[in-house]
């Protein structure tokens, strides 16, 4: 079994003002890997970063540091 990725959203989603802003299926950072975070104005980059820092909860979804959970669940 492969360690955790330093990184991990599964199946998150965020919304503001009724809509979703951003979604994420799958997205995994493992360690020794750079990411660059890279889109329009609007795409949900600044979106994506506060959710990962655990600034920003999602309505649904899953968000892990290493092997600690910062989030889990559903807030609907």
């Amino acid at each position: 079994m492969n360690p955790p990725g330093l990184l991990t959203l599964d199946n998150v989603v965020v919304e503001r003002g009724g809509e979703t802003v951003l979604k994420v299926d799958h997205l995994e950072v493992i360690k020794g890997e750079t990411l660059a975070v890279i889109g329009p104005n609007g795409a949900g980059k600044s979106t994506l970063l506060l959710a990962a820092a655990g600034l920003l909860p999602p309505q649904s979804g899953s968000i892990s540091l290493g092997d600690h959970e910062i989030y889990a669940g559903n807030l609907l």
